[in-house]
């Protein structure tokens, strides 16, 4: 991938379709494509990163997703806190232990942001 990609952010955020954001053989590939946006993305690939991540089946996935968000958003953003409050809220509400798993990490994300957020 790295050979593909180089230094595109862009090619990194295509990557993260399909298999990728799914656990199986194809996950390591979606983990390092989100790692990648963290070191090559701006502010739009977080969003972008944010809007998507209630889409990724993978947990290591979304983990990597959320650090990459958390690392690039220096100055926060609304748009980004109110997508992670949003996927958030449909965590909470369900019923699957699972998926509540990614509640603490999510949290502190969204309030990170948050307290960056100039607004």
């Amino acid at each position: 991938m790295l050979r593909v990609c180089s230094d595109e952010a862009a090619c990194y955020l295509r990557r993260l379709a399909g298999e990728a954001v799914r656990e199986g053989p194809e996950e390591f590939v979606g983990i390092k494509a989100a790692l990648m946006i963290g070191v090559l993305g701006d502010a739009q690939s977080a969003g972008w990163l944010a809007a998507q991540l209630g889409q990724m089946e993978s947990r290591a996935v979304q983990v990597e997703s959320l650090l990459s968000i958390d690392h690039l958003l220096e100055c926060g953003s609304a748009e980004a806190v109110q997508r992670l409050t949003e996927h958030l809220s449909r965590l909470q509400s369900g019923e699957d232990a699972r998926s509540r798993e990614l509640v603490p990490l999510l949290e502190l994300t969204r309030r990170r942001l948050e307290g960056r957020n100039p607004s």
